[in-house]
Formats: structure tokens, sequence, C-alpha cells
């Protein structure tokens, strides 16, 4: 299975923008979203949308072997994308007060928190590739039979 990690990182990209938007709109209305859904939103968005994007080769469904194989270059994608925006906005946004919290997390406390974002990156990945192959091969075998 080859990923397209370009158009996976669009993806990603395009949902983080949509939901500083909606973030921000409902923000003036009182309203917050948690804030691991910034976490976990573009990466299920990206790895859905790639795997019903690879339902076009794939003609059997994925298993769990192949999803976590191919989850860890879109991870590694996923995070590098994540890191840079984050820098970016620190810059752009950030000021003495973000940067001196920043600094006093720690080496540790950063390394532990990448680990998990890590993680939780590629679980979401593995798992959201497969539903979005799968359900893609499903629709596709719906639609046949309804023929």
């Amino acid at each position: 299975m080859s990923i397209n990690l370009k158009r996976y990182a669009l993806i990603y990209v395009a949902t983080v923008v949509v939901l500083m938007l909606v973030t921000t709109l409902l923000s003036l209305a009182g309203i917050t979203l948690p804030a691991s859904l910034s976490t976990l939103l573009p990466t299920m968005m990206a790895a859905m949308t790639e795997g019903r994007q690879q339902a076009g080769t794939q003609k059997q469904p994925l298993g769990w072997g192949a999803a976590w194989k191919a989850a860890i270059p879109m991870t590694v994608c996923g995070v590098a994308v994540a890191f840079t925006a984050s820098v970016l906005f620190l810059f752009v946004a950030g000021g003495v007060r973000d940067i001196r919290i920043i600094t006093t997390i720690g080496f540790s406390g950063w390394a532990f928190a990448l680990i998990l974002i890590a993680t939780v990156t590629y679980v979401c990945n593995a798992v959201f590739l497969r539903i979005g192959l799968n359900n893609q091969l499903k629709a596709r075998a719906k639609a046949a039979a309804g023929k």
C-alpha cells in the first residue's frame, strides 16, 4: 500500500485551519472545544480520507497488520506537520509569557508529550485508515449489488 503523504498533509492542514476558524467563532459565543480535538480530528480526517482513496487500488479489506505498517509514515508526517504548525504559531502569536511557560516544562516533559502525541496519532492513523478503506469497499460492494 502506497500512502500519498502529500494528500494526507494537505487534508491534515486544511482540517487544522477549519478547526481554528470554528474554535474562534465558537469562542465568540462563549463555547469552548476540548483541547484534544486539535490532535485527534485532523489525524482522523486525514487517515479516513486516505483510506477511502486507497480503496480504489485495494480490492480486499485492510487487515490490522497492514494498517499498523501503513500508519508509520502517516504518523511521522502528522507529527511533523503538527510540530511545524505549533512552532509557527508560537512565533507568530506567542509572547514572552508563552515562551517562558514552554521552557519551564523541561526536556523530559516535552519528550513525554511528544511520545504521547505520537502514540495517539499512530493509533488514530491505523484505526481510521482501516475504517476509511473498509467502509469504502463495503459501500462500493453495496452499490454494485444494487445495480
